[in-house]
C-alpha cells in the first residue's frame, strides 16, 4: 500500500493498442487508489491524458509547472510550445502597434491581425508569432495566402501544410475531404484571439499577459 509510485516510462515498448489500453488502466488505478504517481515520459498524449499536473523538463531544466490545459493555452516559452499539443506555427513579425482589444501584429508576409495580447506587456523587437494549426482554417476568404506542399487526412480533418510567399511553413486544418493539392494556391482564416507572442529569449506572451 505505497502512498506514492513512480512510474518510468512504462508504456514506451508497447505497441500502440496495448498502450492506449493500458494508459486507461493507470487512469482508473490512480482513480481507484488516490495515491500520488509521479509519471516519467516523453510522449505528450500520455503527459496530457494521464497528468494533474505536469513538469516540463529541457536539458535538466524546469520549463514549466501546471495543470495539463493550462501549459497547452499558456506556455511559457517556446520550447513549451512546440512539444505540447499539435506543432504550433510560428510566424516572423515585421511591425507592433497597439489596439484597443490588444496588439496589432505585421507578419513579415504582409498579414495584419488583431491579437489578445497586451501590447504593453511586449517588448519592442524580434517578435515571433505563435499559432496552433486549428487556429488556421482554410478559407476563400482568408488572409493568410500560401501553396499547399503537401495534405495530411487524418479521417476527422485534413491537415494542409503550405508555404508562405516570405518562404514560412504553415500547417492549417481543412475538413476531412479536402480539395487542396500540391502546388495549390491555399488561404487560411486565423484566430486572432488564440495567438501567442514570442520574444527573441523565447519568453511566451499571451492573452492575459
Amino acid at each position: 500500500e505505497p502512498k506514492v509510485f513512480l512510474f518510468d516510462e512504462p508504456l514506451s515498448n508497447l505497441d500502440a493498442g496495448l498502450r492506449t489500453r493500458t494508459r486507461f488502466e493507470l487512469s482508473q488505478l490512480h482513480d481507484r487508489l488516490g495515491a500520488t504517481m509521479v509519471f516519467v515520459t516523453h510522449d505528450q498524449i500520455e503527459a496530457m491524458t494521464l497528468a494533474t499536473r505536469i513538469v516540463l523538463l529541457n536539458k535538466g531544466r524546469i520549463e514549466q509547472v501546471g495543470a495539463p490545459m493550462d501549459i497547452y493555452a499558456r506556455p511559457s516559452t517556446r520550447y513549451v510550445a512546440q512539444f505540447v499539443g499539435s506543432p504550433m506555427n510560428f510566424l516572423p513579425v515585421a511591425r507592433i502597434e497597439s489596439g484597443p482589444d490588444g496588439a496589432i501584429v505585421t507578419t513579415v508576409s504582409g498579414v495584419g491581425l488583431q491579437t489578445s495580447v497586451p501590447s504593453d506587456s511586449l517588448p519592442g523587437a524580434n517578435l515571433t508569432l505563435g499559432l496552433r494549426p486549428e487556429n488556421l482554417t482554410v478559407s476563400p476568404h482568408g488572409t493568410l495566402r500560401g501553396k499547399v506542399v503537401t495534405v495530411e487526412q487524418m479521417g476527422d480533418r485534413s491537415l494542409v501544410h503550405a508555404e508562405l510567399a516570405d518562404g514560412t511553413q504553415v500547417i492549417g486544418v481543412d475538413a476531412p475531404i479536402t480539395t487542396a493539392r500540391g502546388g495549390s494556391e491555399i488561404a487560411f482564416a486565423v484566430e486572432g484571439a488564440k495567438a501567442m507572442l514570442f520574444d527573441e529569449m523565447g519568453k511566451g506572451y499571451h492573452a492575459d499577459g
